[in-house]
């Protein structure tokens, strides 16, 4: 097998486009270094079949300014070390740093806990202590850069509690990747995936891992059989849990070397699809539509995703399932192809502030030649055809 020792003094740089696999055991000796680096669109992976001993470095690229949801992916990383670091760059308010976790026993809007040094006590902040393996975090940086994390690696199963914090009906958690390594999360990426293996501990209604896009400021749920995905090393998600106390399992068999490229979160499909878009002016949401052979007008687990709510949200724009709708709003609906050559009258579920003016829009990709996707107004008994024109 094949052994790597790494001497006081001794420097291993894996790039963004590298990945090491070593075969047998793994030892650093204090004052050496094993370092692995990510740019904007490639993350260095690091793989260990055997023991590991001493600290390994890995250097987490984000490309904005904007909030992400972020691991670590090694153990034993101090919080208050990590933000103390200038380059690390944590946005900080007075004593309140933007690394937090997410407290499903806090309520509605108070449920990311942020990082306090002094501890005063809020609802939604802390003194925290150190980074946990498999555990997600909010995490914001003044500007683009690199989070550097350092710590032991971990080189076994990494199990998680969901929820993360227990005693709630509210059964969402942050978790996240716990390896300097990809994960395969879906069948398209490998039949042996993230979600085959925890499929049993979600909601049916949110069988989905919800990675968050910063640019929509959505929570995209990416299911078992969307299109291909590996999780980056320091990518975390959300996950709603079918009941209090579940377990979610990364399995370190799972792990692999992805040499493309691959940023904190990319995915596409060739599916159709229709997406409803609601704006005010300044926020934008969408309810998400895709047509399969095999879904059904009911729930397909694994197809349809539930849609991420801290308390009922000020403004939103879902469906309902066409059929056997249990008042769940769903984010992304699959649907039979089969129904586009008919008509489907598909429930919107809206939040808006009261005589707040607002703009309906439809994007269609793929769809057959003359289908068009018209806004049923019941109070009115008006149809408004959304493929022509954005509709006020």
């Amino acid at each position: 097998s094949q052994q790597l020792y790494v001497a006081a003094d001794d420097v291993v740089r894996i790039t963004p486009t590298a990945f090491v696999h070593a075969g047998g055991e793994v030892a650093v000796i204090a004052g050496g270094d094993v370092t692995i680096d990510s740019d904007a669109t490639h993350s260095g992976s690091f793989i260990v079949s055997g023991s590991t001993t001493g600290n390994i470095t890995y250097k987490r690229y984000i490309d904005d300014a904007n909030w992400h949801l972020v691991s670590a992916p090694v153990t034993d990383q101090s919080i208050p070390d990590f933000v103390g670091v200038v380059g690390n760059a944590v946005t900080q308010s007075g004593n309140n740093y933007a690394v937090s976790y997410y407290n499903n026993t806090n309520a509605a809007g108070k449920r990311w806990t942020y990082h306090n040094t002094v501890d005063t006590a809020p609802e939604n902040q802390e003194t925290l202590t150190s980074f946990i393996a498999g555990q997600g975090y909010s995490m914001n940086r003044t500007a683009a850069g690199t989070y550097t994390f350092t710590g032991a690696m971990a080189n076994a199963d990494v199990s998680v509690t969901i929820p993360t914090t227990g005693g709630s009906a509210h059964l969402w958690s942050a978790i996240a990747n716990p390896f300097p390594s990809f994960l395969s999360v879906n069948t398209a990426a490998d039949a042996a995936n993230l979600l085959v293996d925890n499929l049993a501990a979600l909601d049916a209604s949110f069988a989905f891992l919800y990675v968050w896009n910063g640019t929509s400021e959505e929570y995209d749920p990416i299911g078992a059989e969307g299109a291909a995905l590996q999780l980056a090393p320091g990518q975390a998600f959300m996950v709603k849990a079918k009941t209090d106390g579940e377990t979610f399992i990364f399995n370190k068999t799972l792990q692999n070397h992805n040499s493309g490229a691959a940023t904190f979160y990319k995915s596409s499909a060739l599916n159709p699809t229709i997406s409803v878009h609601l704006t005010n002016g300044t926020a934008n949401k969408s309810a998400n539509l895709e047509f399969l052979d095999d879904s059904t007008t009911g729930l397909d687990v694994g197809y349809d995703a539930g849609a991420y709510q801290d308390g009922t949200p000020s403004f939103s724009i879902n469906t309902h399932l066409v059929s056997d709708s249990q008042g769940i709003d769903f984010t992304r609906q699959s649907l039979p192809i089969s129904s586009l050559d008919s008509e489907v009258a598909i429930p919107l579920s809206i939040n808006v502030g009261i005589h707040e003016e607002v703009t309906f829009s439809a994007e269609i990709n793929n769809l057959p030649e003359g289908v068009s996707v018209y806004l049923e107004d019941t109070f009115n008994s008006t149809f408004t055809n959304l493929s022509e024109a954005p509709f006020e």
